[in-house]
């Protein structure tokens, strides 16, 4: 490039200047911990081969509740999101019906055992409506849902293992994509990153690292 079009962009296009030519890393962009992703169609999705694995992150008021679902090829990881909106535990599992999650596994926060063990052992039936009985018959039975794998380092971990993947989501999955890109590492007093993730736009980030940290291990 000349000097003349290297200071066009410099004033026209900073971000780009000082990103892709001069090599530094944007205030926006720094600390950011995935790159690379690719986007899928969801008929793409539809068409793969292989048994999905679900992940759920528990939210409740204030926080969604994340629920999605991973296929796997070889490095490959192959995202879908299904559900991202605070709602209570019965109404996610009614949700699940709906979506025809029935013995699937599904990996979730290890932090809600309580969550867990009801939505493994299901409801009584003085716990549900006429017509939820009705309709719903497997709120009796409960899924299978197993607690990820958690403890001292896990998350760290659980990223490094995201990171050596080659990952792939479908375009209809919005909230992974927004995660995606506001997903950092927290930063330190000068702003440099640290080795902890940033609180919030996480929910997403985190069945799909409950989920590939538990390949091999768990399923």
């Amino acid at each position: 490039l000349t000097v003349e079009i290297l200071r066009k962009f410099e004033k026209t296009n900073p971000e780009y200047y000082w990103t892709m030519i001069e090599g530094l890393i944007s205030e926006g962009q720094r600390g950011r911990i995935y790159r690379g992703w690719e986007h899928i169609t969801d008929e793409f999705y539809q068409l793969l081969e292989g048994r999905p694995i679900f992940g759920l992150d528990f939210g409740w008021s204030e926080s969604p509740m994340a629920f999605g679902e991973i296929k796997f090829k070889n490095n490959r990881a192959y995202l879908r999101e299904h559900i991202y909106e605070a709602m209570t535990l019965k109404e996610l599992a009614i949700k699940l019906i709906i979506l025809g999650v029935k013995e699937d596994l599904i990996i979730a926060d290890a932090a809600e055992r309580d969550s867990i063990h009801k939505m493994r052992t299901g409801w009584k039936r003085d716990e549900l409506k006429p017509e939820e009985l009705e309709k719903y018959p497997q709120l009796l039975r409960g899924f299978n849902v197993i607690p990820c794998i958690k403890g001292p380092g896990s998350v760290k971990a659980g990223i490094a293992k995201v990171q050596e993947m080659d990952i792939f989501a479908t375009e209809g999955s919005t909230n992974i994509w927004h995660e995606y890109s506001e997903y950092k590492w927290a930063l330190d007093k000068d702003k440099n990153p640290t080795d902890e993730p940033a609180e919030g736009n996480d929910h997403n980030m985190d069945w799909i690292r409950y989920i590939i940290a538990g390949r091999g291990r768990q399923f």
